[in-house]
């Protein structure tokens, strides 16, 4: 009898102990209750601890996928992109891998845009490309850092941009060509707008990319007979 009650005991000892073991954020499972709250509907719950843990677990992995669990829900799930920039700032002090850190540098410019402060987006998505310039995702970036310039009254870093892109990732040439011609034809030079769209259409492998390149070449044949 005796020894069933030391058993009963022991075992309230363990679950007790598991259970407190789950709530702490410096535990290696402390991630797990986070998810679990945010998979019961409660994200603003679940944000607190992701900070938590990001504050005081003794490792670096953990620590990072909380900050990033955080800024997807700041983000996402409570519109409240601020909080969500400030967790991906404190994520890129983290220890990252190249990868890792281009994709949040690109995270980063996607908030900045959404924002309406597209010189820091330009700037972070060109960072995130020189990061990681073999990623699958690099040559969207690097077209994203040249239409946030343009969208910031830079063309000419829109115009750098483009021709980086054509010339790091070939198989862009096109769209390249295609918008820069846009920005010289903006800019009233008709006859370098005229070539670069010749150039889109004999480099683009895009049908939608020649269709436009080919009205360029259209208009800029009806600006020269004006």
């Amino acid at each position: 009898m005796r020894s069933r009650s030391r058993l009963a005991l022991l075992i309230v000892g363990v679950v007790v102990g598991a259970a407190a073991l789950w709530a702490l954020s410096v535990s290696p499972v402390a991630l797990s209750s986070a998810d679990l709250l945010l998979s019961l509907g409660m994200p603003r719950r679940a944000v607190v601890v992701y900070e938590r843990v990001a504050r005081s677990n003794v490792r670096t992995d953990v620590r990072s996928r909380a900050l990033d669990r955080a800024a997807m829900i700041y983000a996402v799930q409570l519109g409240q992109p601020e909080r969500a920039l400030d967790c991906l700032q404190d994520l890129m002090r983290s220890e990252l891998s190249r990868p890792a850190r281009a994709e949040v540098l690109a995270r980063i410019g996607a908030m900045q845009r959404d924002a309406a402060d597209p010189a820091k987006a330009a700037q972070r998505f060109r960072e995130a490309h020189d990061l990681d310039p073999a990623a699958a995702a690099a040559a969207a970036r690097l077209a994203q850092s040249a239409r946030a310039s343009l969208a910031a009254g830079q063309p000419r870093r829109a115009d750098r941009s483009w021709r980086r892109l054509a010339d790091r990732h070939p198989v862009f040439r096109g769209t390249a060509s295609l918008e820069r011609g846009h920005l010289k034809l903006r800019r009233g030079d008709v006859r370098g707008a005229l070539q670069l769209y010749h150039r889109a259409v004999d480099t683009s492998f895009d049908s939608d990319v020649q269709d436009i390149a080919t009205l360029g070449i259209n208009t800029c044949r009806v600006r020269l007979r004006q």
